[in-house]
């Protein structure tokens, strides 16, 4: 009897019924499974029967108010950690780019990335034209800011454009003393790193390299439309004279290199002078400037001035004169048209610089009996603001 009792007092309880637990399994999904809106009414039905008892115990709005506190203490508390939730998400993951960004390497990896999805996205629409863009917008009441100039530089600059060795310029000299208060300049000695300096190219070369070179022909012909000033229409005449210089009497011609794969074949030839001030940009395009001619009777040669044809966004050209002598006439424009008129002789190795809101600039040559003589054009363009 009393090991049956000992037995009795250690057997476990009755399981639960597989109904039952069944019973509530099914109620719990059923639970889970109620959609938004009908949990929403359960909880509106709730309320409204809380209103009634409130009510019908006689307690008046505030008192009502005051007993369905709790609810919305709780709602707002719920709402301040969801909130709170979203801040510190947010938060971690601005501190985290962040700091990935201020992590060189993987700076470069974001940067490296994120421009070649940029190329590949260029295809389908071209967001480039928007990078020189302000404002994404345009409004039609702003007006661009006007540069007041004054005239009173053109009587400052003397008889002579100032002429400066590469020694002496600087490229704070540069801004501050001639681009920013649009005074031209002459450096002399300063083209000592050019390889067409160097290997001393002369029109021959110039005449081989166009020959030779694809890219460069095609940037008359697949390119846009680049300027040429001279007498002659095509670029397939100018190249022509090149070649035919002994049948030629007198030949004076510019063209440019503005599609950018001729333009960057052509930067083989020269390098950016250091004395040039880092913020001021160059332009996307090159301008060969050429001159040739012999004297066979009196009277034949004819030196005839040809303007320069600058970019449409240059603030100032630079000329570059490889070889021989060329004459160049800096004329004043716009509201200072009376001022006075200047001439430069540039020799090999001289660098020319001009401003281009009082200035404009266009070239001749020396004389008939001169030797072969080109130049390199380009632009600059800066920040002013």
């Amino acid at each position: 009897m009393g090991k049956e009792k000992g037995k009795a007092t250690t057997q476990t309880e009755p399981a639960e019924p597989a109904a039952t637990s069944s019973v509530r399994a099914s109620s719990t999904s059923k639970e889970i499974l109620l959609q938004k809106s009908e949990k929403v009414k359960l909880i509106n039905e709730e309320l409204e029967d809380l209103l009634a008892r409130c009510r019908s115990a006689g307690l008046n709005d505030h008192e009502t108010r005051q007993c369905a506190g709790y609810f919305q203490n709780a709602a707002h508390q719920v709402r301040r950690k969801k909130l709170l939730r979203y801040v510190c998400i947010y938060s971690f993951l601005v501190a985290s780019l962040c700091g990935a960004f201020y992590f060189n390497p993987t700076y470069n990896w974001i940067s490296a990335h994120a421009r070649l999805a940029s190329i590949q996205f260029i295809p389908y629409y071209d967001f480039t034209k928007m990078y020189n863009d302000q404002c994404l917008v345009n409004n039609p009441l702003y007006e661009e800011p006007t540069q007041e100039l004054s005239c009173d530089i053109c009587k400052e600059l003397g008889d002579a454009i100032e002429s400066v060795t590469a020694a002496e310029a600087s490229p704070s000299v540069i801004m501050n003393d001639f681009l920013d208060i649009q005074v031209p300049v002459v450096i002399t000695k300063a083209l000592g790193s050019w390889p067409a300096v160097n290997n001393k190219l002369d029109l021959d070369d110039i005449y081989k390299l166009y020959k030779e070179s694809k890219v460069l022909r095609d940037n008359f012909s697949t390119g846009p439309h680049c300027q040429i000033v001279g007498p002659r229409d095509t670029f397939e005449d100018v190249l022509d004279a090149l070649g035919k210089r002994e049948d030629v009497t007198s030949f004076s011609a510019a063209w440019q290199n503005c599609e950018i794969k001729a333009y960057k074949e052509f930067r083989k030839l020269y390098r950016r002078p250091d004395f040039l001030p880092p913020a001021a940009e160059a332009s996307q395009y090159n301008t060969v400037i050429t001159s040739f001619g012999k004297k066979k009777e009196a009277g034949e040669f004819t030196s005839q001035s040809l303007g320069l044809v600058q970019g449409e966004n240059d603030l100032a050209v630079w000329i570059g004169q490889v070889s021989g002598e060329l004459h160049y006439t800096i004329s004043p424009v716009g509201e200072c048209s009376k001022c006075q008129t200047f001439d430069v002789y540039l020799g090999e190795n001289d660098f020319l610089i001009v401003p281009l809101d009082l200035w404009e600039v266009s070239y001749r040559p020396v004389s008939a009996s001169a030797p072969d003589a080109y130049a390199i054009m380009s632009g600059l363009v800066w920040d002013r603001s």
